[in-house]
């Protein structure tokens, strides 16, 4: 896993992003599946962390999101960085 943050539009705001590589696609699918569950869940519903959580879907063997989502809506890094991968 590798987490970066990034500074938006100047501000102070921090939009952080983060990478995990799984063992094959098949796996970075299945914990998609596990995190949308868990965002659209009571427990998740209420997570602080998870309300501003945003994930995208897998890039072969690996998952990226943001713990900020709205920093990540006003100045979007995940597409940039799924390219490279």
């Amino acid at each position: 896993m590798v987490v970066a943050a990034y500074h938006v539009g100047g501000s102070d705001n921090l939009n952080y992003v983060w990478v995990v590589q799984y063992p094959t696609p098949v796996k970075a699918l299945a914990a998609h599946k596990r995190y949308q569950i868990y965002l659209e869940s009571d427990a998740g519903r209420t997570d602080s962390v998870a309300q501003v959580t945003t994930v995208d879907v897998p890039q072969g063997a690996y998952l990226v999101g943001s713990w900020t989502a709205e920093e990540e809506s006003m100045e979007p890094k995940i597409p940039a960085i799924k390219v490279k991968l």
